[in-house]
């Protein structure tokens, strides 16, 4: 089973929020939509073709007072080859930029814990100011 998993399909669909999240103007007009899908369809089996039909019918309702969305659903989003994103295969077109700052600080962070080891006076030098802020 292990030889038959990939990550192309859940790196596809983070891709696809985030390219929509920044078609419709960011995070801001965003997550309204998030919050919204996830309520009407909670526990529910959702197709590509539904979340396609929603995101449009909620952005549609929002453009009449956002002209940002009003724009974007007139241009890119109209453009949008949603067959595409939805089917082809492989890795998509668009790839989010990613901070790797935070990752980075976990894995200093977590060599650290390693080289302390079971060194009391070491592991006492471990605090809450080590995650603070994430």
């Amino acid at each position: 089973p292990d030889d038959a998993f990939s990550t192309v399909p859940y790196i596809k669909g983070m891709a696809l929020f985030c390219y929509l999240e920044s078609l419709v103007g960011g995070e801001e007009r965003f997550q309204p939509f998030i919050r919204a899908y996830f309520e009407k369809f909670a526990g529910l089996t959702v197709t590509s073709e539904k979340f396609r039909d929603y995101f449009l019918e909620f952005f549609a309702a929002k453009a009449k007072d956002d002209t940002v969305v009003a724009e974007a659903l007139s241009g890119p989003i109209a453009a949008l080859d949603w067959e595409k994103l939805f089917k082809t295969p492989g890795m998509p077109d668009y790839l989010p930029k990613v901070n790797a700052a935070p990752l980075e600080e976990a894995q200093a962070l977590a060599a650290r814990w390693a080289k302390a080891g079971a060194d009391e006076a070491a592991l006492s030098g471990f605090g809450a100011d080590d995650i603070k802020g994430w």
